[in-house]
């Protein structure tokens, strides 16, 4: 006859609770938009605050980037590079492929804030 196991079954981590003020928890459900506050919170600790951007934030950081001399800047780079005015080492051509894809994914991942889809 076989004995009845005494291993114990995993225990289910406590839950934990967090006391918050009337307006405190008023301003987190303002702040998470309908979302679960659980969802929200476990997002904001742990996703860092990638969701804390507006779409003015986005809209106001595209546009800099846009107005800014950055695109003139590498042209007048990969120019002098053209002609020879520029030594072009593994390096300084690691680096410019590096901040063209820095810039690129900055542009899409702000394109995509707005809601817009990259041309």
């Amino acid at each position: 006859m076989t004995q009845p196991s005494t291993a114990k079954p995993a225990k289910k981590p406590a839950p934990f609770s967090l006391r918050l003020t009337k307006d405190e928890k008023a301003k987190l459900v303002r702040r998470a938009k309908g979302k679960p506050l659980g969802a929200f919170i476990k997002a904001q600790l742990f996703e860092g605050n990638r969701a804390a951007i507006t779409k003015s934030d986005a809209a106001t950081v595209l546009a800099i980037l846009g107005s800014s001399d950055l695109a003139r800047s590498m042209a007048c780079i990969a120019k002098a590079a053209e002609i020879g005015a520029l030594p072009v080492t593994e390096e300084l051509s690691e680096q410019l492929e590096q901040a063209c894809t820095d810039i690129r994914t900055m542009r899409a991942a702000l394109l995509r804030k707005l809601g817009v889809r990259p041309q």
